[in-house]
């Protein structure tokens, strides 16, 4: 793969992979629950938490090259799950269009998200507010292999097209993937010690179901790609 064109394609999967409310919502209560204390006792937190989230969702990845290179899967089903994964995110970016122009969608975490009722299921808040150095960080591990994965397509596409590529340039690729699907939490975290202003979370999260259907062609792009390339 040249990198050149490839890390551009790289960074712009991480970053739609990275817009999720649910979990925005779930990094935002823990920074509230912290942020009358003292600056230090925050940044330890926000620290821990993408520490251990970065540390699971490169794991998460790691997992799936494994059973990628191991399993081989013929570039025409790598086509057909690419296009319906395409397909599937454009449909649903649309219809989150439509929804927000007759002002019945919102942009907060909904019942009838996968990964929002999950989150209530395994009990991930309520993990949260138990507070401790220790329970932050079982809760981002955890986030990063249930939570996480309901909205990891553009990962699980990119596993795939990696899966081949020597181990030490795959790390190298996968260390980039991560840093860049964290950095939504960064700029959140940056917000709430006074650093920024802008909230840039809120605007990925108001223009995600464009996020969407950007993910959507690019999946498809990369299904027509794969099957007239390898």
């Amino acid at each position: 793969m040249d990198p050149a064109s490839f890390i551009p394609m790289l960074a712009t999967m991480a970053l739609i992979d990275s817009v999720d409310p649910c979990f925005f919502i779930l990094y935002t209560g823990i920074l509230i629950s912290y942020v009358a204390g003292s600056m230090r006792k925050l940044v330890e937190i926000s620290a821990v938490f993408i520490l251990t989230v970065f540390t699971g969702y490169w794991v998460f990845g790691f997992l799936l090259r494994n059973v990628f290179s191991r399993v081989s899967v013929s570039p025409i089903y790598i086509f057909i799950i690419m296009m319906t994964y395409g397909v599937s995110m454009i449909i649903y970016g649309f219809h989150d269009l439509i929804k927000k122009r007759n002002n019945k969608g919102d942009e907060i975490c909904r019942e009838d998200m996968v990964e929002c009722n999950l989150s209530r299921r395994i009990g991930l808040q309520k993990l949260m507010e138990t507070g401790g150095l220790i329970y932050i960080a079982l809760t981002g591990f955890i986030a990063s292999f249930t939570l996480l994965p309901c909205s990891a397509g553009m990962y699980i596409i990119y596993n795939m097209l990696t899966s081949d590529i020597p181990f030490p340039i795959w790390a190298f690729y996968t260390f980039l993937y991560t840093a860049i699907f964290v950095s939504p939490l960064v700029l959140i975290t940056l917000i709430y010690i006074g650093i920024m202003k802008a909230r840039i979370h809120g605007k990925l999260i108001k223009h995600q179901a464009s996020l969407r259907i950007l993910g959507g062609l690019i999946a498809v792009a990369i299904a027509v790609y794969v099957y007239l390339y390898r």
